[in-house]
């Protein structure tokens, strides 16, 4: 446990080089596990020939491996590429602007993705054999990755990862299963399937700026991956509240580190931190009143200020050392050295790790009967003038002969060998290595069964209605697919009820002159489009039949109405499909094109608090009914789930 995140990166390195299994728990710690960072450069290279660190990442890696003078040829070449772009011929308009875009000269547009594509067309001598082969083959890749860029972007990452190995690579080691790699990727599916921009964006641009966002603001949200049995679980302390462990572990227990020296965020520093004024918690009275309105603060209020939010950081402080020592059940180890690469003066032990030691030494009659225990503290004589020197050497790019990469290697050309023998083509020698598929999946599922008799998973911040809805029906199935996301089949009926509901938008948009707001897309002519995708006759029937139902007697007021609420701390969305207003009361009506009348109230229920609380009215001046445009059928439920029931669903409670 860790009190700022980039401990747990210095954890993650030593752990895995002593061989003890670890794993991460949030999302900024995942984008920096290795295998997702190589499964990110490659995501990159296939959206951006420019991204150059992600192309240089991916051809030293361990799958590639360009070496030195190879790569120096490729940036030669790159650079090459970009100087004659720059000289020939006068520079256009268009060119100049392109050079102020990427920040100055054009030579800042080299692109490794474009010198290796004109490699492999044009050639170039001073590239060994090799390395040309593999440039290639790692092209030819890229390039069959661009054009499936297309595909649903949880299908396309999930194509990326298997087809660049490191799928495979994830279970071809016990090493590797056992630190997680295959969770890991899984955990990294899951984000990408929940993803989606502000703007409503879904695509490979769009999450790789999610992604750099998310490095830029360092934000941290939980992933819902399962704890591997034996591994280390690291996690901040901010992201342990309300959870328990049995034995938890304290490092860097030292001046600087815990507690911090830097302080929290301040509003007066920070434009996204909220001023103490609109804060809705208790807080340090003195901090509460700042700023003081209607005058200039003197050099006295400065300095009453700084000292009330030095107080109220140190307060903050000592209570997350309580959290870090209170989430131990049975055992709690506590550390802090004197040594600390990132910086170049000795660190002292912290305040905390010294008032625990004290109160350690106190309980003589525990320690007498071995519950508690005092490792060695050696104190540091700091040498005047000199500084610590803790530099790490070595050879870049990392030189590939690791017993590990050997073995992998091994098995590779073992492969390849039967392959051109065509040993593995014999009927009998097909049928038992099926026979050994199969033994292997049914152990592999008992385990799984003994091993994990409950699992907890954790719901995404972020819910739809329809998913909620789903949890109501099927908890289980829910459950399932929030660990293991599954891609599902097209129905015809849910495009058919798109085009209509489309339709309704467009009518009611023309009904009011223009004046409502469309959000979907034009889909009239979806009929001579899609016609392969639903009967026709049947969405032809459903226009007529809503034309002389009682619901187009008059025009909605709003139609496709978005929303968002809070419920149990979670943010639920949704659209609804068209508002109706008579005077002070609203009527919610979501048009249902399926035969049998058999909606969930559920979905109604939220809708009615939605739009409650988006005008701050009763729930009384607020109606809501289904209407089956099959059936020509209008059903208004008589009750609805409180919101009481809906947030007690949610809490699993």
């Amino acid at each position: 446990m860790f009190r700022k995140r980039k401990g747990i990166a210095w954890a993650l390195k030593f752990l895995n080089e002593a061989g003890i299994p670890a794993q991460v728990r949030t999302k900024m710690d995942l984008l920096e596990v290795p295998e997702i960072v190589e499964l990110i450069a490659m995501l990159r290279v296939v959206a951006e020939p420019a991204a150059n660190s992600a192309w240089v990442r991916l051809l030293t890696g361990p799958r590639w491996r360009i070496g030195n003078r190879d790569l120096a040829i490729i940036g030669r070449h790159a650079s090459s590429m970009a100087y004659d772009a720059r000289v020939q011929g006068e520079r256009g308009l268009e060119t100049a602007l392109e050079a102020a875009i990427a920040g100055g000269d054009i030579a800042e547009n080299t692109a490794y993705g474009d010198a290796i594509a004109d490699i492999i067309e044009n050639g170039n001598p001073d590239l060994s054999k090799a390395a040309f082969n593999r440039i290639k083959n790692l092209n030819h890749e890229v390039q069959y990755l661009r054009a499936q860029a297309g595909d649903p972007l949880k299908h396309f990452v999930y194509r990326v990862a298997s087809v660049s190995g490191l799928l495979i690579e994830s279970i071809s080691e016990p090493n590797r299963i056992k630190r997680g790699m295959d969770s890991n990727l899984r955990a990294f599916f899951s984000l990408v399937s929940d993803f989606t921009a502000l703007d409503g964006e879904s695509n490979l641009f769009a999450l790789l700026r999610w992604i750099d966002d998310s490095r830029k603001h360092d934000t941290a949200i939980e992933i819902a991956s399962v704890a591997h049995e034996g591994a280390v679980q690291l996690i901040t302390v901010h992201s342990s509240k309300g959870l328990q462990f049995r034995v938890v572990g304290l490092p860097q227990m030292s001046e600087g580190i815990f507690p911090v020296s830097t302080g929290s965020d301040n509003w007066v520093t920070s434009p996204w931190v909220v001023p103490y004024e609109l804060r809705d918690e208790e807080m340090d009275l003195v901090l509460k009143r700042y700023p003081i309105r209607g005058r200039e603060l003197t050099n006295e209020d400065i300095e009453e200020y700084d000292e009330a939010r030095k107080l109220a950081d140190s307060f903050e402080e000592r209570r997350l050392a309580y959290v870090a020592l209170t989430r131990a059940e049975e055992m709690v180890f506590i550390s802090s050295s004197a040594i600390d690469p990132s910086i170049t003066k000795q660190r002292k032990q912290s305040v905390f790790f010294n008032e625990v030691l004290e109160s350690a030494k106190l309980m003589e009659t525990a320690i007498a009967e071995g519950l508690v225990r005092i490792g060695a503290i050696y104190d540091v004589v700091p040498v005047k003038g000199e500084k610590i020197q803790v530099v790490e050497t070595g050879e870049w790019p990392i030189e590939l002969k690791s017993p590990a990469i050997k073995r992998i290697q091994d098995s590779a050309n073992r492969v390849k060998e039967l392959m051109q023998n065509q040993s593995v083509q014999a009927p009998s020698a097909s049928t038992m290595v099926n026979e050994w598929d199969k033994a292997i999946k049914a152990i592999e599922r008992e385990i799984k069964l003994h091993d994990n008799p409950t699992r907890f998973v954790p719901l995404p911040e972020s819910l739809s209605v329809t998913q909620i809805q789903r949890l109501a029906q099927d908890e289980e199935s829910f459950v399932a697919n929030l660990i293991r996301p599954m891609p599902t089949e097209p129905a015809p009926a849910a495009a058919q009820g798109t085009a209509f509901h489309a339709f309704v938008e467009h009518w009611a948009h023309e009904a009011k002159g223009g004046s409502v707001t469309a959000t979907l897309p034009d889909m009239e002519n979806m009929d001579q489009t899609e016609p392969e995708r639903f009967d026709l006759p049947t969405l032809e029937k459903f226009k007529e039949t809503f034309r002389n139902s009682i619901w187009a007697k008059s025009v909605p007021h709003i139609v496709e109405a978005p929303f968002a609420i809070s419920l149990g701390g979670y943010v639920v969305r949704g659209r609804i499909d068209a508002i109706y207003k008579d005077g002070d009361i609203y009527t919610l009506v979501d048009w249902k094109t399926n035969s049998s009348s058999n909606a969930d109230t559920l979905q109604l229920a939220i809708y009615r608090l939605a739009w409650a609380d988006s005008l701050n009215i009763p729930l009384e001046n607020i109606k809501a009914s289904f209407y089956y445009v099959a059936r020509d059928e209008t059903v208004t439920p008589e009750t609805f789930p409180s919101r009481e029931e809906v947030i007690k669903l949610l809490l699993g409670s």
